[in-house]
């Protein structure tokens, strides 16, 4: 199954330096947006923590200014009531204890007092008149308190919470001499009508209250609402007299409200509680307007900021850039690129620095190349000096033999070309060369009578001629230039059938080299005149040679030669024709 190509990432199409920068802007992005974030929530805190204890401050002062009307309002009623409890008139009904005199003049009062009840008693506190009170209900205890009080001659005025009702209560004594007649009470309701009088001084929402029910409001009917149930369900969101001032939720709207003692000379809330009110929604504006300005102001400062960022982020890369554009073509093999001197200080000193480092390195490679090439000019005289005592020595051992003088030369042109045709490496062909020359350089240890007798070889003899491929391996051991010829001088009377020597190897174990030097071997010998047979023409030894392919032969070298043949003798009848083979004409 054909595999897919893989994917390139996002991070590869996208070249460094475009990415260096976004990681750079994404810094100051990061960076940016913090601290714009971190300057609205500190606004806000301090706008907010400001505006609160502005407000707490001015529901204080709001509560010093309601306290200031209520002792006001309530010295004015006791200055009034004073007068009256002097007249002689009410003395007098006092004192005779008149019923009906009392309760009419008290019913006067009380008119002109603007009052919602009197009472009016005598020296043992008995009612003698209680016009607006409720007919049928008895006085509160605490009303019975305050004319008790009374009647020992001290006036008192304070707040009474009566049915769910609070009360301003002043009661003076009537006095004749030292002598106390009796008492005059007047009490004035705590409702809506006084809540909205003092909102308008202390500029807050006032409300009063009674345990949990609400007893007057400056508050719209709603908010009334609300907030009476949340003095039913939730008082603890309200708090308690004497904690301070904090922000509070009264339906969809928000307050900065406080709880007080209505009567600023007890803190008992059985006389009432005094709920002030400042809306937060004015503050709320000014803190949108002020967030709104800066998330403005801070955009506009992450606008230039990316501006300024972008342009020194390019400054910083573009020197990088030009560092690595230079980095490549020097890589490529282009040493005389040298990077641009530009951008700050330190890309400066790098730029120097890089160009200072190609240099140096160019010219070691200069060095280097110019070593190599004598190196590589040393290696081929070697090669050439080698080649030419290998020739000499292989001349030298076929002048030891006249009649087969030129055959190493011979037969190693036939394996070149075999190997050619067969697309051998040239390491594997500089190897069969090698061993092309050498591979009868065993027989310098055999005996002259035996390698010049001119008749066949007897068994013993053979045995002994046969051992020239020991004698060869024995004389290149050792010489690492020479060894590289030891599969052919080892290997080239192997048969293909297991039938040659010295080891009897068949088929692929012997190596290809030495294969292909039994080929061409063969040819010369067959194509040479022999002590013991006569040269036979290059038809004939093709014939025999493929007459024994499969068994002496390798069939694909065998093939391989059958395609030359014609090349390989118009070569040997053009060498012949011109006298003999010199050096330079093997291939």
């Amino acid at each position: 199954m054909a595999q897919l190509a893989p994917i390139p990432s996002l991070t590869a199409a996208i070249p460094w330096h475009r990415r260096l920068e976004a990681r750079v802007l994404i810094i100051v992005v990061l960076v940016a947006g913090f601290s714009l974030g971190a300057t609205l929530m500190a606004a806000e805190r301090v706008v907010t923590n400001h505006s609160l204890l502005q407000s707490v401050d001015d529901l204080e002062a709001a509560k010093r200014a309601f306290d200031n009307l209520v002792v006001h309002r309530a010295e004015f009623a006791a200055r009034q009531a004073r007068l009256i409890a002097e007249l002689p008139v009410f003395r007098a009904s006092m004192d005779l204890r008149d019923v009906p005199t009392a309760s009419a003049m008290a019913e006067e009062y009380r008119q002109k007092l603007q009052a919602d009840f009197c009472v009016a008693t005598d020296t043992n506190g008995h009612w003698l008149g209680r016009p607006g009170w409720p007919r049928g209900v008895d006085p509160p205890p605490a009303l019975v308190s305050d004319i008790e009080r009374a009647l020992t001659g001290q006036p008192h005025w304070g707040t009474l919470a009566f049915d769910d009702q609070l009360f301003l209560v002043v009661c003076e004594p009537a006095r004749f001499a030292e002598e106390v007649l009796g008492t005059f009470t007047a009490g004035y309701r705590v409702d809506d009508t006084m809540a909205r009088e003092l909102a308008r001084v202390t500029h807050c929402q006032v409300s009063f209250a009674v345990g949990s029910h609400l007893c007057g409001s400056s508050l719209p009917p709603a908010r009334q609402g609300e907030l009476q149930d949340v003095m039913v369900t939730r008082p603890i969101l309200l708090g308690q007299p004497g904690q301070p001032p904090s922000l509070r939720q009264l339906g969809d709207a928000r307050y900065v409200g406080g709880i007080y003692a209505l009567f600023p000379r007890t803190q008992s809330p059985a006389s009432g509680t005094l709920i002030l009110l400042r809306a937060w929604q004015p503050t709320q504006w000014f803190l949108d307007e002020v967030k709104t300005a800066l998330l403005w102001v801070g955009m506009i400062a992450l606008t230039i900021t990316l501006g300024v960022g972008l342009l020194a982020s390019r400054r910083i890369t573009r020197p990088l850039r030009d560092i690595a554009t230079v980095a490549t073509a020097v890589a490529a093999g282009n040493w005389e690129c040298q990077a641009q001197v530009r951008g700050t200080v330190e890309a400066m000193e790098m730029a120097r620095a890089f160009n200072q480092m190609t240099a140096n390195v160019r010219h070691w490679y200069q060095e280097a190349q110019s070593h190599a090439q004598q190196l590589a000019e040393a290696l081929e005289d070697l090669r050439e000096s080698y080649t030419a005592t290998l020739q000499a020595l292989s001349r030298a051992l076929d002048t030891r033999d006249n009649e087969t003088e030129g055959h190493s030369l011979r037969v190693t042109h036939y394996a070149l070309r075999l190997a050619q045709q067969m697309a051998v490496d040239n390491e594997a062909s500089s190897v069969l060369k090698l061993g092309a020359l050498l591979h009868d350089i065993g027989k310098i240890g055999v005996p002259d009578a035996i390698l010049h007798k001119p008749g066949r070889l007897t068994a013993h003899e053979k045995r002994i001629m046969q051992r020239h491929c020991e004698f060869g391996l024995e004389i290149v051991g050792g010489i690492p230039y020479l060894e590289r010829a030891a599969d052919v001088i080892r290997c080239h009377h192997e048969h293909f059938d297991g039938s040659g020597y010295p080891n009897g190897l068949a088929g692929e174990a012997i190596p290809l080299i030495a294969r292909i030097f039994a080929v061409a071997d063969a040819l010369d010998a067959i194509t040479s005149d022999r002590p013991y047979c006569r040269a036979r023409s290059f038809a004939e030894a093709l014939i025999e040679i493929r007459r024994c392919a499969g068994t002496q032969f390798d069939p694909r070298v065998v093939s391989a030669l059958v395609v030359i043949i014609d090349d390989l003798r118009q070569w040997r009848n053009g060498i012949e024709t011109h006298g003999g083979l010199p050096a330079h004409c093997v291939a």
